[in-house]
């Protein structure tokens, strides 16, 4: 398995982030498809790192070079976690450990998580594939989304966020 550090976004990430999401096939699989303005992304940016409420967490690799974000909305005892892989780092199967790795800062960071959700594109295989790895389950679908569930403790049940 690859070595995957995380750490919280900083202000020096904002490019890197930038330039990820703006990606075509991030894009593609992302529930907003249209390319995000640098004056707004700056903007987002830096009201992330602001709000309480929002994990954004940078995956490195034992060089320290950036792999990816893993980002969480915490909405009481629920986060919604969604995942980026930089383009030139994907297909390394990278993604699971990111997945848990981030998992791992967010419950550091709340004490109280008890479930993690995942909203993915029916398309979106690759991703499907890496938060099954990850021990979530599949709980619903819609015609435009898969939902994806981890519960951080044995007893939770599955809750819609």
């Amino acid at each position: 398995m690859a070595v995957v550090k995380v750490r919280e976004a900083s202000p020096e990430d904002c490019l890197d982030i930038y330039r990820w999401r703006n990606d075509e096939l991030t894009r593609q699989m992302s529930q907003t498809t249209d390319k995000v303005a640098l004056k707004d992304h700056k903007e987002w940016f830096a009201a992330s790192l602001k709000n309480r409420r929002r994990l954004l967490v940078i995956c490195e690799d034992e060089c320290d070079e950036k792999i990816g974000i893993v980002h969480f909305e915490v909405k009481g005892n629920r986060a919604l976690i969604s995942i980026n892989i930089a383009p030139d780092k994907r297909g390394r199967g990278l993604a699971k450990t990111c997945i848990t790795e981030g998992i791992a800062l967010l419950n550091s960071r709340f004490d109280n998580i008890h479930v993690v959700k995942a909203e993915i594109k029916p398309e979106n295989t690759a991703s499907q594939h890496s938060f099954l790895n990850a021990n979530f389950t599949q709980t619903n679908q819609s015609e435009s989304l898969l939902c994806f569930e981890y519960s951080t403790t044995a007893d939770t049940q599955k809750v819609d966020i």
